[in-house]
Formats: C-alpha cells, sequence, structure tokens
C-alpha cells in the first residue's frame, strides 16, 4: 500500500494543507473555500467531474483531515485555524440559502373546492354543441329532427337530474 506524501495531504489550487478536504467524484480532494469559486467548471486536476454546486453541504472528509494534521505537526495551529474560517464561512453561507418552502400534511383529510355537481354539471357542459344538438341547434321533440341529432329534452332533463342527484350526494357526504 502506497504512503501519502506532502503533496498528496495539501489542496492543489491553494497550495496548503488541507483544512477541509472535500472529495469530488473523480476523486480528488480540494479544500471546501476553493472549490467554491469552481462550482460548475471540471476538476482542476484532471478536467472529468464538475464541481457540484451543493459543495459547501458536503462534509469534510475526516480521513484525510487527521493524515495532514499528522503528516504536518509544525503547522497544526495553523491548519486549525483555517478549518475554523472555512467553517465559519461555510454556515454563513449556508444560512444566507433561502429557506424552501415546506409544507406540513395534515392528518384531516383537505378541503375540495370542487364539488361533484360542479363536476358532472362541467362534464355536461364540455360536450360539442354541434354534436349533441345537430347542425339545426336544440329543437322541440314533437318536431321532426334530422337524424343527425343525438340529443333530446329527455337528455337535457336527465343531465339537469344528475346534477341535481350529485349535489344531494356531496350534500350528504359532508356531514
Amino acid at each position: 500500500m502506497a504512503c501519502l506524501g506532502a503533496e498528496d495531504l495539501t489542496c492543489a489550487i491553494c497550495l496548503e494543507p488541507f483544512a477541509s478536504p472535500v472529495a469530488l467524484y473523480c476523486g480528488h480532494c480540494f479544500d471546501r473555500e476553493c472549490l467554491n469559486g469552481l462550482v460548475g467548471e471540471p476538476c482542476p486536476i484532471c478536467r472529468q467531474a464538475q464541481v457540484p454546486a451543493n459543495v459547501n453541504v458536503q462534509p469534510k472528509n475526516a480521513l484525510i483531515f487527521q493524515a495532514a494534521l499528522s503528516l504536518h505537526p509544525t503547522i497544526v495551529a495553523a491548519i486549525v485555524a483555517r478549518e475554523v474560517e472555512h467553517e465559519r464561512l461555510r454556515l454563513a453561507r449556508l444560512a444566507s440559502y433561502p429557506k424552501p418552502n415546506i409544507r406540513t400534511r395534515r392528518t384531516t383529510s383537505p378541503d375540495v373546492n370542487v364539488s361533484w355537481g360542479s363536476v358532472v354539471f362541467v362534464q355536461a357542459l364540455s360536450f360539442p354543441w354541434d354534436a349533441i344538438f345537430g347542425p339545426a341547434g336544440l329543437q322541440d321533440d314533437e318536431e321532426e329532427t334530422p337524424e343527425s341529432c343525438v340529443l333530446s329534452w329527455s337528455i337535457v332533463f336527465m343531465f339537469a337530474g344528475c346534477y341535481i342527484m350529485s349535489q344531494a350526494v356531496t350534500y350528504l357526504l359532508d356531514f
């Protein structure tokens, strides 16, 4: 197994030991603060993976951070100070993000603005008039109607009856 060298534990962008290392999808690690300016750009080393927009939310790689601290024992205080500053900046950025509009689920049934009667009535009105009443328009049953007319007064009363019945059912369901 290969040992990590000093160049493996330093950020390739700022050339300082890792204070808040974040790994990209390609496997390369950089400091979080260095990646903030490169969101949407390709990886600075391999040019393959893009820096994701959620780089502020990603947790730091604790294993690489501990390795950087153990490899550079003389500058531990500087690394920890940079880590604290990076974390402060990350939290400030997270606090400035717009909060999502989260709706809580209600345990009761939701209010419905459309009643079944309205649905049936709108459905009755949504038929094409020419196909229902025929090209001559609405005519009386006593008169001779063309064979293309498919609607008589009995169908109109049936639609009205459906509407009234659906209103009654809706009224009973509300109790």
